[in-house]
């Protein structure tokens, strides 16, 4: 990635002139400054991801809850309902609830409404990465992977489940099962980039190769994490639509079959012998 001073845009490596090197050295904050941003980025795309599944996963559970005689698939969908409405709270406690992209986020008020860490992500650009970023960030990031773990399974047994039902398969979000398994691969990715001890804060003005590997590696880092900004920007843009354009649809056409009082429809669901009725507000 190039990084830009004044009317220059230089790319790390290690064949770079001595002016070039010179003025990298002495602009040697743009690091940290590159670095922190592409973090925070990568946060709040992460919070966008929380805030989708928590409306999928408060979607299944409230649907589940109208179907007798299945407590194990009900159960199991509560439970990952408020465990990551909890991860959202604590989203919520770090950047605020409204905070839904990087401009959002920059317009907001200094007030801080708390925080579940240690950093206070408003002025990132002014934080240690090693003493207050990348420690905050993994505990972020290790109880986000917890939680979207147990999220995969537990949308597998609703796939399971719903695709026996031809009203309920009409609710599955296309290829949410699948997106899920690759936004868990992309947080074990950023788990491992922010493992990376790196000199990131304190740059010694040094001509030394062994320097200027270091600065390729902060480079590779805060390019990754960019790259994994992208992956959970794009999962949250093509499934927020797709989310929004199912649910609508599905309660459209299960209303079109049966309708039972005000504002409620009750198809039923036959498994052997029991007969489940479900009550889907619209």
């Amino acid at each position: 990635m190039p990084y830009t001073i004044g009317d220059r845009k230089i790319r790390v490596s290690l064949d770079l002139t001595e002016e070039d090197q010179d003025l990298l050295l002495q602009n040697s904050q743009i690091f940290k400054y590159c670095l922190n941003n592409a973090v925070l980025k990568y946060l709040i795309n992460l919070k966008t991801i929380v805030h989708l599944y928590s409306d999928v996963l408060t979607v299944y559970s409230t649907l589940l809850k109208k179907i007798p005689q299945y407590d194990d698939i009900t159960t199991m969908a509560n439970e990952c309902k408020n465990n990551i409405l909890q991860l959202e709270n604590d989203f919520n406690d770090i950047f605020g609830k409204d905070t839904m992209d990087e401009s959002t986020y920059n317009n907001m008020s200094g007030a801080t409404n708390g925080s579940s860490t240690s950093t206070n992500f408003r002025q990132i650009e002014l934080q240690s990465y090693e003493h207050n970023i990348r420690p905050s960030v993994n505990l972020i990031l290790h109880s986000t992977l917890h939680t979207f773990e147990f999220v995969n399974k537990t949308l597998h047994c609703i796939e399971v489940f719903f695709t026996s039902f031809s009203n309920l398969k009409k609710l599955l979000v296309p290829y949410l099962k699948q997106q899920t398994s690759s936004i868990i691969r992309s947080l074990r990715s950023a788990d491992e980039l922010f493992q990376v001890s790196l000199i990131v804060d304190n740059i010694p003005y040094s001509f030394e190769p062994s320097v200027w590997r270091q600065l390729l590696e902060i480079e590779r880092v805060t390019s990754s994490i960019e790259r994994e900004s992208v992956t959970l920007r794009t999962a949250f843009c093509t499934f927020e639509a797709s989310l929004e354009e199912v649910s609508l649809q599905g309660a459209l056409e299960i209303a079109q079959e049966e309708t039972c009082g005000e504002g409620q429809i009750g198809p039923r669901f036959q498994s052997g012998n029991a007969v489940a009725l479900l009550f889907f507000k619209i």
